[in-house]
């Protein structure tokens, strides 16, 4: 489930990269009748301001961070990004 969200939130991404702006999602019958419907219809939506019209994320708000990050750890020469979906991402300097 986790990994579906980040391979969401990439689309997005992709998708305000060459578009820019962000798809929204459409409105359809009140129940979901299958797994697609049901993950189109509960797609996160991202704000305003979050990411650039590259596609890039610029800044992260309470949602994004409770939805996609595991922990974070700061070290002396960088830190450590650990995603729920189970990919980490270390920054150096």
């Amino acid at each position: 489930m986790h990994i579906r969200l980040l391979l969401e939130l990439v689309e997005i991404m992709d998708d305000t990269r060459e578009n820019g702006v962000a798809i929204e999602r459409a409105e359809k019958n009140a129940a979901c009748y299958d797994y697609e419907d049901f993950f189109c219809r509960t797609r996160y939506k991202i704000p305003e301001g979050i990411l650039s019209r590259a596609g890039h994320i610029i800044t992260f708000d309470d949602a994004m961070v409770i939805r996609f990050l595991d922990t974070v750890t700061v070290c002396d020469d960088g830190c450590e990004i650990n995603f729920k979906g189970g990919i980490q991402m270390k920054m150096y300097r």
